[in-house]
């Protein structure tokens, strides 16, 4: 059977530590000023800027593009009062999300292009297309042309499902390579 494709961004599954995952979120904020969309499943970067919102302070994030240090993957959104079926984060709005920060977090992620067996530890950047407004997934996928050995995302294995198999939109395990709390030279 063909693997489907479906593109959901990276869907945490577990630790790389033999401590276990404990699924620990940090709240972190979107600004005004920040005119990309963002979705459940995107990775994220921190700008290095604070926010304050109902008098508390919080780390502001941007979506993460290929190359770029990751700090964490979106798990979720606070709620907007406004629109209760909002389930992603609006261009140029200021929304509280919940990212998962843990270095080394397991995550199911879909790969572009058609890969194959010899792909397991290797790394690849992430491709960066536009989320689903009505799910709230994010668009990312593992960008397979875009390998080498100091790359964002480390390919540890195949997912394991009988739907999945090497070839196109195979979804495979992976890990974050380039994290913001690996970097020795901060943000």
């Amino acid at each position: 059977m063909a693997n489907q494709n479906y593109v959901f961004g990276a869907q945490v599954g577990g630790v790389v530590q033999a401590s276990g995952y404990s699924g620990a979120l940090r709240a972190v904020a979107f600004v005004s000023t920040d005119g990309v969309a963002a979705f459940k499943g995107d990775f994220v970067k921190v700008t290095g800027e604070s926010t304050t919102i109902n008098g508390v302070s919080y780390p502001v994030v941007a979506q993460a593009a290929a190359t770029n240090i990751i700090s964490g993957i979106i798990s979720d959104f606070e709620p907007d009062p406004t629109d209760l079926t909002l389930l992603y984060r609006k261009a140029s709005t200021v929304r509280l999300a919940y990212m998962l920060e843990d270095p080394y977090v397991r995550f199911k992620i879909q790969m572009n292009g058609v890969p194959a067996a010899g792909d397991v530890y290797t790394t690849m950047d992430i491709v960066v297309a536009a989320g689903n407004t009505t799910t709230g997934l994010s668009g990312m996928q593992l960008n397979r042309s875009a390998s080498g050995s100091t790359k964002q995302i480390r390919v540890l294995d195949l997912y394991p499902a009988l739907s999945n198999s090497w070839g196109a939109y195979a979804k495979v395990v992976g890990v974050i390579n380039l994290h913001t709390l690996k970097n020795t030279d901060g943000v």
